[in-house]
């Protein structure tokens, strides 16, 4: 397993997510400086991203995972410009998804939803859809200030 470093320093080699992704390989992990990544990412195979403990991280953009895609994010802000879309698995540890430009911040399509101390706020109406036998398991986390409802489970458990 490789370590990959982004950072958005005029002095980093790899300065978005999206190119570490590109250049690493399955079940690598992706360490994040501090700073704000305004990017499409798109997982079709297994990683990890995560931020240092004392690091500010915000990823602004789209998020899509693969239905053979298991993808790890910890330590960071996700913004989404529109529903991170879930065929696979994610797995949340200490983040922050905050709405305000999607009406769902997280949807699942048959994909697996893991998630630990994690704040869901700001959708203008579902935080979390799972659809089509799509499973969520979730351990300390938050839903706050979600217009219509926090999550939303159709054929899903």
């Amino acid at each position: 397993m490789a370590l990959v470093r982004v950072s958005s320093s005029i002095f980093s080699r790899i300065k978005t997510i999206q190119k570490a992704v590109q250049r690493t390989m399955n079940h690598d992990e992706i360490i994040v400086a501090s700073g704000t990544y305004k990017e499409t990412l798109t997982f079709e195979e297994n990683r990890t991203i995560t931020a240092p403990n004392d690091a500010t991280v915000c990823i602004k953009g789209t998020i899509v995972i693969a239905e053979c895609a298991t993808v790890t994010f910890e330590n960071m802000t996700i913004q989404p410009t529109t529903q991170i879309y879930v065929e696979g698995k994610i797995i949340l540890k200490n983040c922050v998804i905050q709405g305000g430009r999607t009406n769902v911040l997280l949807a699942l399509n048959g994909g697996t939803l893991q998630c630990e101390n994690t704040t869901f706020i700001g959708a203008s109406d579902a935080a979390v859809t799972l659809v089509y036998n799509s499973e969520a398991h979730l351990e300390n986390c938050h839903f706050e200030n979600n217009k219509k409802v926090h999550i939303l489970a159709e054929n899903s458990t």
